[in-house]
């Protein structure tokens, strides 16, 4: 998803798409792409005064990308665009899929933590999943 991170059109709150995209078995990858003006990272940063709205978009922009397992970036220059879009390229190459078969239970949610014991190694996957019904 690339997007100014201003919603000007939703039919659903931000609660709902995230409970949605929990279901989902896809990571989601979010880069906001900002003034630099609102960017913490930019010299030309005027600081958190104003940033109400765009902040809380970033936040549950940065939600929706950590439950599914992606990431997100907040960028505001091209060089930016081009890094995250090369950090997401790198770790959709570097997947693996795993899979196993639970017990039977009645929770709705299923947490899910995956660690690795390998140094250096990054770990990122979507926070659970809601099993079939």
């Amino acid at each position: 998803m690339l997007t100014d991170g201003i919603d000007t059109s939703s039919q659903k709150t931000a609660d709902e798409v995230i409970a949605r995209s929990r279901a989902l078995d896809v990571p989601i990858y979010v880069v906001s792409v900002v003034s630099p003006l609102d960017d913490p990272s930019s010299q030309s940063f005027l600081g958190e005064k104003d940033a109400g709205q765009e902040a809380a978009a970033a936040e549950t922009l940065a939600r929706y990308a950590t439950l599914s397992g992606g990431a997100s970036f907040r960028v505001s220059t091209l060089t930016g665009v081009v890094l995250a879009a090369q950090q997401i390229a790198t770790e959709l190459k570097h997947q693996y899929r795993i899979g196993w078969d639970p017990t039977e239970g009645s929770a709705p949610y299923r947490r899910v933590v995956v660690r690795s014991t390998r140094k250096g190694v990054i770990v990122r996957t979507r926070s659970g999943y809601v099993p079939p019904s």
